[in-house]
Order: structure tokens, then sequence, then C-alpha cells
């Protein structure tokens, strides 16, 4: 078992408290998260061309 890719949990009362994961896993979640919110704006904008504008006009 590789331990850079276990996430550990630290309980309270037998309850998760927090979740401990490597800095290189956190960083791939938060690129990933970064990607989704981009392509929901690309997505929404594509959606809505009632402002596009042709090329030649910028």
């Amino acid at each position: 078992m590789n331990t850079d890719s276990v996430a550990f949990a630290i309980l309270n009362h037998n309850n998760p408290a927090a979740y401990l994961i490597h800095a290189e896993t956190y960083e791939w979640m938060m690129d990933m998260l970064d990607d989704h919110e981009l392509r929901k704006t690309v997505e929404s904008r594509r959606a809505d061309l009632s402002e596009a504008v042709e090329g030649k006009n910028l």
C-alpha cells in the first residue's frame, strides 16, 4: 500500500472530524475543480450568443 495516495480520517467521538490527504492529491483535486468551473463558464457563455461579436469587429 502506497501511503502517498491514502486519505487518513481524524475521528472525534467516532465521527470524522478531518481528512488528511497528500499535498499533490489536494493540488490535483483543486485543478479538477478549477477545470470544472471553467467548463461551466464556457458552456454558459456558448449558450448565450446574444453578446457575440464577429472577429473582425474586435
